[in-house]
C-alpha cells in the first residue's frame, strides 16, 4: 500500500542519516581523540546536520517530487560538512598526522561513493533516460544503495586502521 511504502521510504532515509552521523562521529573520535573540545564541537555540528536531514526526510512537505533534488543536495552538504573537521585537523595537527589519524584516503574514497550515489539518485539516472526499463533492476535508488554499501566498507576499513594506529600510539605513550 502507499502508506506502507511511504513509511518504508522514510525509514530508508532515516537509516542513511544514522549511517552518516555514526560514520562521521567515528572519524571525529579518532581525529580528535586528544582534543575533546574539538570532538564535541564537530559532533554537535554533525548531529545538527543529521537532525536537519531527518526532518527533511520524514516531513511530508519535503517528500514531494519537486523537493527530491533538494533532499539529495542536503545529504551531499551533510557529507561535505566532514571537510570542516578535516581542515581543522590539518591546521591543528598537520596534514600528515591528520591523514594518518583518520585514514583520509579511505574517508575520501567513501565520500566519493556517497556523493556519486546521491547524485545518481537526485537526477534519477538511468531510469529517466529509459522510463520503464529499470523498474525492477538497476534504478537510481538501487545504485545509490550499492554505492552507500561500498562507501561504508571503505569507511569501515579506514576506521579499523585508525583504531589500530591510535591504540598503538596510546600504548607506546603509556610505556614511557
Amino acid at each position: 500500500s502507499l502508506t506502507v511504502a511511504t513509511f518504508g521510504n522514510k525509514l530508508d532515509y532515516l537509516g542513511i542519516v544514522v549511517l552518516i552521523v555514526t560514520s562521521m562521529v567515528s572519524i571525529l573520535y579518532y581525529g580528535f581523540y586528544d582534543s575533546s573540545a574539538l570532538f564535541y564541537i564537530f559532533t554537535l555540528i554533525t548531529l545538527a546536520f543529521g537532525a536537519a536531514c531527518a526532518v527533511m526526510s520524514l516531513g511530508d512537505t519535503f517528500r514531494t517530487r519537486e523537493w527530491r533534488p533538494y533532499r539529495a543536495a542536503m545529504f551531499v552538504a551533510f557529507g561535505l560538512s566532514a571537510v570542516l573537521p578535516i581542515i581543522t585537523g590539518i591546521i591543528y595537527f598537520g596534514l600528515e598526522e591528520t591523514y594518518e589519524k583518520i585514514q583520509l584516503k579511505w574517508v575520501a574514497l567513501g565520500g566519493v561513493f556517497y556523493i556519486f550515489g546521491a547524485f545518481l539518485y537526485g537526477i534519477r539516472f538511468p531510469e529517466r533516460l529509459a522510463p520503464g526499463k529499470f523498474d525492477i533492476w538497476g534504478h537510481s535508488h538501487q545504485l545509490f544503495h550499492v554505492l552507500v554499501v561500498i562507501a561504508a566498507l571503505c569507511h569501515l576499513y579506514g576506521v579499523v586502521k585508525s583504531y589500530e594506529l591510535v591504540h598503538l600510539k596510546l600504548m607506546a605513550n603509556a610505556g614511557h
